[in-house]
């Protein structure tokens, strides 16, 4: 009668190696896949998230102080944007400190993990809410792309709008970005 057991060495000081490279080849798949994978701390970083949509956070601007200036509005209505422009440069500088502290974790020598999810979904609503902020001052005229002889702003409002929403998209979506800040960041426990 044959056994079904396996035989095996009681000596064997690990039933896996300490380490898992000591079994993949050098440049295997898997060892790809993590550098790759570690990698996405960094790239979700990027100064690009927060300056998508900043040539029309300043053209934005440049118009408002020119409407103010030429007083071409009402005191409610320069009252009224006035306090949207003012959060916006409060928002902005808000993602401009995300992303100096992404660097300065960097030039610590730290991997700046939940801290690169948290710049990332603070600078992809921010354009958000840059081209939201534009369509609502510029009115009826922000929807004009740059080919119509009445757009504003060279139609980059359209634009941004219009594209916006890709950038809370690519590189991890917010709800996505919200669950690494939660496990990782706060360390909060798993949804089961």
């Amino acid at each position: 009668m044959r056994s079904r057991f396996i035989d095996c060495d009681r000596d064997t000081l690990y039933l896996l190696p300490p380490s898992i490279q000591d079994w993949l080849p050098e440049h295997h798949l898997a060892c790809f896949v993590v550098e790759i994978v570690s990698q996405l701390d960094y790239e979700r970083a990027g100064m690009e998230r927060l300056m998508s949509n900043y040539p029309l956070y300043e053209a934005l601007i440049q118009h408002v102080k020119k409407l103010i200036r030429d007083d071409d509005i009402s005191t409610t209505e320069k009252s009224i944007i006035k306090n949207k422009i003012t959060q916006l440069i409060i928002e902005f500088e808000i993602g401009r400190l995300h992303i100096c502290r992404i660097a300065c974790l960097l030039d610590s020598g730290r991997a700046p993990n939940h801290e690169a999810a948290m710049a990332k979904a603070y600078c992809t609503s921010f354009t958000q809410r840059v081209a939201k902020t534009a369509m609502e001052i510029l009115g009826q005229y922000s929807q004009l792309k740059a080919d119509s002889k009445r757009a504003m702003l060279g139609g980059m409002a359209a634009q941004a709008y219009l594209f916006s929403p890709a950038h809370t998209i690519a590189a991890g979506t917010n709800e996505i970005l919200k669950n690494i800040i939660a496990l990782r960041g706060l360390q909060l426990p798993a949804g089961s």
